[in-house]
């Protein structure tokens, strides 16, 4: 690649990546938060208090894991399939 189109290349990989740990982030936290609760066997209201902290653990987790991925692709990739199989465990805990 030539110098510019190389400088564009990087800042697009580091932009899907900050897109990556924020919105994938956010969304698959709030899944976890909201489908955890739905299969563990405790209260209800305990479920969700420990699982609202532990969704912020989760999120930092994927925010790690948004800059320590291979490629952008496998990032996205890799979320996405997570974030499937968390609607799909709230669909069923329904």
């Amino acid at each position: 690649m030539t110098g510019r189109a190389e400088i564009w290349h990087d800042r697009a990989n580091v932009a899907a990546r900050v897109m990556a740990a924020i919105f994938a982030g956010y969304a698959i936290s709030y899944l976890f938060a909201g489908a955890l609760p739905l299969w563990l066997p405790i209260v209800r209201t305990e479920a969700v208090l420990w699982t609202s902290l532990a969704s912020f653990v989760v999120y930092t987790c994927i925010a790690l894991y948004a800059f320590s991925a291979r490629s952008a692709w496998a990032l996205w990739r890799n979320l996405v399939v997570i974030i499937l199989l968390l609607l799909s465990a709230v669909w069923w805990g329904r």
